[in-house]
């Protein structure tokens, strides 16, 4: 695994209309099967483990707590993030060229220019609206609670720019058929937030789990990056300057380009999403104003 991160891959000549997974090696597939199966399987049990362990630290109330701050940040991270990787993302990096095209590696830069403005932007405003959100959203929490969630929400504010900046990153992967990659380090995210829980819990309470999410994603953004990197992502063989500089700078006009594309391509998904996401709220909005006779809340 480490020699395939560290290895620089070379672009492969090909005739022009050849399917380069059809032409992959059976053995090379059955590899990455197995990887994406390991992977998922090992992310499954830290997830398993994580639960376990909130629970034990915490109790259910806590728990109630960090599900209740996560809410927001998670309908925006898969709104604006998960449901563009596969509708748009991956597909124009694939047409682009993959990770073997100066113009793949222009055009995930460029990707990865607006996942830290637009989601940066994002988390700034959620990491302010945080204690008004968890009011409006909770009306049931006693102060302590609202102060408690409002505290773990500005992590996850945090965490949003990250896991966007690892989703354009696995997405880049995933065009350059290295997709395993993601697989193998989604139980990172995991395993940042059960040692940040056995570590911290005892000074800082639930924002441990807040804490080690922020942790565990930012692992999972240099194990991508470093795997991008090799890939091609480093390469900017452009006229007049030193190889393996980057362009950490493209022009408004271009980045305004991909946006739209983006919004082509995800825009009705997109507005499907928000309104499933609007009648979810909707409804845990109207239960936690329901009386219950049986308990008198």
């Amino acid at each position: 695994m480490s020699q395939e991160i560290g290895e620089v891959h070379r672009p492969t000549t090909r005739q022009d209309g050849a399917n380069p997974i059809s032409a992959a090696p059976t053995g090379a597939i059955f590899r990455t099967t197995v990887l994406i199966a390991l992977g998922t399987l090992l992310s499954s049990a830290l997830g398993l483990i994580r639960l376990l362990t909130m629970n034990a630290r915490f109790g259910q109330g806590a728990t109630g707590i960090w599900f209740a701050a996560l809410r927001v940040p998670q309908t925006l991270s898969d709104l604006v993030i998960g449901g563009a990787v596969s509708a748009a993302i991956i597909p124009m990096l694939v047409e682009a060229g993959a990770g073997h095209s100066i113009k793949s590696r222009h055009l995930a830069r460029r990707m990865l220019c607006l996942a830290m403005l637009g989601l940066g932007t994002l988390g700034g405003v959620l990491w302010l609206a945080a204690p008004w959100l968890m009011a409006r959203l909770n009306p049931d929490f006693t102060d302590p609670m609202l102060t408690q969630g409002a505290a773990v929400a500005r992590w996850l504010a945090l965490w949003l720019p990250l896991s966007g900046i690892a989703a354009v990153l696995g997405a880049y992967l995933a065009a350059g058929h290295r997709q395993y990659l993601t697989a193998l380090t989604a139980g990172l995210v995991h395993l940042g937030v059960i040692l940040a829980m056995l570590a911290l819990s005892r000074r800082v309470g639930l924002v441990a789990v807040g804490m080690g999410l922020v942790a565990g994603t930012a692992l999972q953004v240099i194990w991508l990056g470093t795997a991008a990197w090799q890939l091609g992502l480093g390469d900017d063989p452009v006229p007049g300057r030193h190889r393996g500089q980057l362009s950490w700078r493209p022009e408004l006009a271009a980045l305004g380009a991909v946006l739209r594309g983006v919004v082509r391509r995800y825009g009705v998904v997109a507005l499907g999403m928000v309104l499933m996401s609007a009648v979810q709220l909707l409804d845990l909005w109207l239960q936690s104003r329901t009386y219950d006779p049986a308990t008198h809340q």
